[in-house]
């Protein structure tokens, strides 16, 4: 049993070793050959997966209530009057 089983196992890097080799085949040979359809041109459900830009970071102004009302009354020359929420 000890042997089927350190024979099957030699059996399986080797297996692994030819997998390997095919793949580095494949890629080498076949997956790096551009073909006639990828002129730049996809198809349209896989054009909708795009990555978008890095967004834009600003620093945020801090700003005090009491001076923007009474910037508002400089402005407008009436006070600013609260909101009233609807329920």
């Amino acid at each position: 049993m000890v042997k089927i089983i350190s024979v099957l196992s030699v059996f399986l890097k080797y297996l692994n070793k030819l997998l390997y080799k095919f793949i580095l085949f494949l890629d080498s040979h076949i997956i790096s050959t551009p073909s006639s359809k990828s002129s730049g041109t996809y198809y349209e459900p896989f054009r909708k997966f795009t990555v978008d830009g890095e967004p834009i970071i600003q620093k945020v102004e801090k700003l005090d209530y009491q001076e923007l009302l009474n910037v508002y009354f400089l402005k407008y020359n009436k006070h600013l009057k609260p909101v009233t929420r609807r329920i």
